[in-house]
């Protein structure tokens, strides 16, 4: 839920919906649901994306990336990165 809001706010209130996204992924690493935590950053990385906020959006493409590959989760990296190429080609 505190990641769904912090997309709500990313337009309105930046410095809240990265708070929200913050407090979201330290309740992900607290229950240890870390597949969650990367894909809350990645829908993160891809909102900002979607805004042509490259640069913001790469940076939370990559955490999300390393969550993925860390877990061994291939798809997702591959997909992750095929985004973090849209942010570069920009």
């Amino acid at each position: 839920m505190l990641a769904a809001q912090s997309r709500l706010s990313l337009d309105s209130d930046p410095p809240r919906s990265q708070a929200l996204l913050e407090a979201a992924l330290a309740l992900r690493d607290a229950t240890g649901n870390h597949y969650s935590a990367g894909a809350d950053l990645g829908n993160y990385g891809l909102a900002l994306l979607q805004r042509g906020r490259m640069a913001e959006a790469r940076g939370y493409l990559q955490r999300a990336r390393a969550v993925f590959a860390a877990r061994g989760i291939a798809h997702l990296v591959e997909y992750t990165d095929s985004l973090i190429a849209q942010t570069e080609a920009a």
